[in-house]
């Protein structure tokens, strides 16, 4: 359905904090679960943008913090009829990040609904359509980010928490970078849950296509599917590096991935890696001799669905892992 949709439309719901909050469980108007700030009402906002009709993001309620990339707004309402209008918004310059579209930060809580799709390409000026910054907490919630070219969805950065919940992240790709479909780095955390999608994502000369941590990031893969993303390096589906950590669990699925070796998911210097029972992690490609589904060159341990923890396992690799129910 996402590649049938030509611009994107995006429904936000966002809480501005003074202070990094506490969160607790309310009900938007489905009556699906969200995170809120402890006392706090959260500002409704609507985001659209597209190659032909410009950009917009109009709020309501509490303050929402963020930056546009300036640049690339000037592409995006090149056409006739195209404009950029906002509303509602804290447009601090302090935010803007290079090579984001949308930057959220000042301590926001954000919920996001909606669809960014068939972006065009603006190189050099934007590789990721969300930036999470400062300490910024956002969860995506039945959105999609899909056939954006030459820019990768989600990059969660300094200290971030960001939630995807029920989302499809697919079909994006960038050149020479790491993690298409979510970039996790500088002790952000992401969780990717509620039967999420991240597929087709596409990183040429990159790691970790589907996910990328590194630094000190921490990822949760729950009850979603990684599915038939292409790298040329490490990790098509997953890659952890540096010190992160990487786990998943639940009914998740790390399937038809590729890349040159840790087809499904690659585990390097001293990043740490668990993989719980009634994962499957299986079916993935490798185009070099290596291991197709799950590549281990990291010092730490990595706890498999056997529950045997291996502790170092150096350059070696196993051929496949896969565990039912």
């Amino acid at each position: 359905m996402y590649a049938m949709c030509r611009c994107l439309v995006l429904t936000c719901l966002l809480v501005a904090a003074a202070s990094a909050p506490t969160l607790v469980t309310a009900e938007n108007a489905d009556g699906h679960a969200v995170p809120t700030a402890m006392g706090g009402r959260p500002a409704e906002c609507t985001l659209s943008a597209s190659g032909r009709l410009g950009i917009s993001l109009h709020c309501k309620g509490a303050p929402v913090h963020a930056a546009f990339n300036q640049d690339a707004v000037k592409l995006l309402t090149r056409y006739p009829n195209a404009s950029f209008n906002t509303s509602g918004v804290d447009l601090n310059p302090r935010c803007f990040t290079p090579g984001c579209l949308l930057t959220i930060c000042g301590r926001s809580d954000v919920i996001i609904q909606g669809a960014v799709q068939k972006l065009d390409p603006m190189p050099g000026l934007v590789q990721s359509v969300l930036c999470v910054a400062n300490n910024s907490r956002v969860t995506l919630q039945r959105a999609v980010i899909a056939n954006n070219q030459l820019m990768r969805g989600v990059h969660a950065m300094h200290n971030a928490r960001v939630l995807l919940d029920s989302t499809t992240i697919a079909g994006n790709s960038l050149l020479d970078s790491d993690g298409v479909g979510v970039r996790v780095t500088d002790r952000a955390e992401v969780k990717i849950s509620g039967r999420s999608v991240l597929a087709g994502n596409l990183a040429p000369g990159g790691n970790g296509a589907g996910v990328f941590a590194g630094g000190d990031a921490v990822v949760n893969i729950v009850d979603s599917s990684i599915v038939n993303n292409t790298c040329d390096i490490f990790g098509g589906g997953v890659a952890a590096f540096g010190n992160s950590e990487v786990s998943i669990s639940g009914r998740s699925s790390i399937s038809g991935n590729v890349a040159r070796n840790g087809g499904g998911v690659a585990v390097l210097d001293n990043a740490i890696l668990h993989v719980s029972q009634g994962v499957v992690l299986a079916d993935n490609a490798i185009t070099a001799k290596g291991a197709p589904d799950l590549y281990v060159g990291s010092t730490q341990p990595v706890l498999l669905p056997a529950g045997a923890a291996v502790r170092k396992w150096g350059k070696k690799s196993v051929q496949a892992v896969a565990a039912q129910g």
